[in-house]
């Protein structure tokens, strides 16, 4: 079975999952890992790495590793209860170190919530809090770089008006503005098609896109929860009809990019079927060009 080496899926972080995707070809894994606060209890951080790293050692050695941080903590809320601290962040990319990981996909977070305007709290001045999350990115990368680890900001699902990275175009102006090898972006195919995104109709600011993005994450066919995947967006996504396994789009993509492909599949079976499509459109794009 040919090897793709830059596609993988989300799953546990179990041996026995990465093991068998592994022998389906698959080179890329990305999964969740304890939600940063809890690494700040006495004792917590050394237990849990202790377990993850003895898992660790039962996976291949030729693998990209890639956590997304939980759905709760989002880097940039403001103080709000669903912030992670630095401290407890700065754990979470420890413990990324020791495990090997590459990247860490991250949400963006919300400066102004559905709770601020039922209280009637005026939306703040939106380039002022662009300015607070480059601040912020800065400080945070202060505390981690050496760790090593991609800090990648996900591109934002919907439309509200108060979500950091409301739109690709702030994702690219955040990593022009920090500069930083250490800090990219996420391109999530549901959350941007949700999002209107131009980059769907407009095929030369796609390309801009995905040239410069560290992961890719494709979405859709959401059957089960084989993998504790969340059924939001994206068990109502038809992005693997209409868009995102489009086999014209899709080529270009993988003639655009090196950066690892998930599959946010939620089943084993769908995620083999996707991969194995993915590998046929790798091989006509290797025929076409020789």
């Amino acid at each position: 079975m040919n090897i793709l080496p830059n596609v993988g899926c989300h799953v546990t972080f179990k041996a026995s999952d990465v093991n068998f995707f592994y022998d389906a070809g698959l080179r890329v894994f990305q999964f969740m890992i304890t939600a940063p606060h809890t690494f700040m209890k006495p004792g917590n951080f050394d237990q849990i790495l202790k377990r993850l790293v003895i898992e660790r050692e039962k996976m291949p050695s030729d693998i990209t590793l890639i956590v997304h941080g939980s759905y709760w903590y989002n880097f940039v809320a403001g103080g709000r209860k669903t912030g992670a601290t630095i401290a407890e962040i700065r754990n979470h990319f420890l413990m990324c170190k020791e495990l090997g990981v590459k990247y860490y996909v991250t949400h963006n977070g919300a400066f102004w919530t559905e709770a601020d305007r039922r209280k009637s709290i005026p939306i703040p001045d939106r380039k002022e809090q662009l300015i607070y999350w480059k601040h912020i990115t800065l400080n945070l990368l202060s505390k981690i770089e050496r760790c090593g680890v991609t800090l990648c900001y996900e591109t934002t699902a919907g439309t509200k008006a108060g979500n950091y990275a409301g739109s690709v175009d702030e994702l690219l102006w955040l990593r022009q503005e920090v500069n930083h090898p250490q800090v990219g972006y996420c391109f999530d195919t549901c959350h941007s098609y949700t999002n209107g995104e131009k980059c769907f109709t407009d095929l030369s600011d796609l390309e801009q896109i995905i040239k410069l993005a560290s992961v890719i994450h494709f979405n859709g066919n959401y059957e089960g929860n084989e993998f504790g995947a969340h059924k939001d967006r994206h068990s109502s996504s038809i992005l693997s009809k209409s868009w995102g396994l489009n086999p014209e789009i899709l080529s270009k993509i993988l003639l655009w990019s090196k950066a690892p492909l998930v599959l946010e599949n939620d089943t084993s079976s769908l995620i083999i079927e996707n991969s194995n499509w993915i590998r046929e459109q790798y091989q006509k794009v290797e025929l076409v060009n020789g």
